[in-house]
């Protein structure tokens, strides 16, 4: 039952305390987790297999809807300033009370390109990457519900310390996967 604490501990410090941070930050607070977590005995089979569902169903479910909701929420973003870029750059084109005065004709054509511009070039690296961190945790996510299948039985029996040691390193890689720190 410590595992799920701890689990419980990190998911809530790690979503509320670190939310706003940095990515070094969270990078940090997760490298500290997973070094508490090695420094534990290792729990019974039991209490492993709950700390795994846990994870699952709390830490690794809660990050992926978090990256696919800022992925809808960047792609409505930057359609707006796209749409937005393309309206000025029209304005600056078509606009007859603009026709004496080429510079700001050229100003709001030049706006209006590089709002278009700036968000397209946004939408395929920020959309990139928060679509691989959602194909990281859907594969780790299967990866780590296979694992506890072929390594848990649930009984009362301590796992061993090479069996702990892998399911910590294992969620320590899906916590501190660089597409993903971000979101968390």
């Amino acid at each position: 039952m410590r595992g799920g604490l701890a689990l419980l501990l990190s998911v809530v410090l790690g979503s509320a305390g670190c939310s706003t941070g940095k990515v070094a930050e969270k990078r940090a607070f997760f490298e500290a987790g997973h070094e508490v977590k090695l420094r534990q005995p290792p729990p019974t089979n039991a209490e492993l297999k709950r700390d795994l569902d846990l994870f699952l169903e709390n830490d690794l479910l809660f990050t992926f809807d978090k990256a696919k909701a800022r992925e809808a929420k960047e792609v409505s973003a930057l359609r707006i300033v796209f749409v937005g870029g393309m309206a000025l750059g029209v304005v600056g084109a078509t606009a007859g009370s603009l026709k004496g005065n080429s510079g700001a004709r050229a100003a709001l054509m030049g706006t209006g390109v590089a709002a278009m511009a700036g968000s397209a070039i946004r939408y395929f690296t920020a959309t990139k990457d928060l679509g691989e961190c959602q194909e990281f945790l859907s594969r780790r996510g299967a990866g780590l519900r296979a694992w506890g299948t072929q390594k848990l039985d649930g009984s009362d029996a301590r796992v061993s310390a090479g069996t702990w040691r892998e399911y910590a390193d294992l969620v320590g890689e899906t916590q501190l996967h660089d597409t993903c720190l971000v979101v968390r």
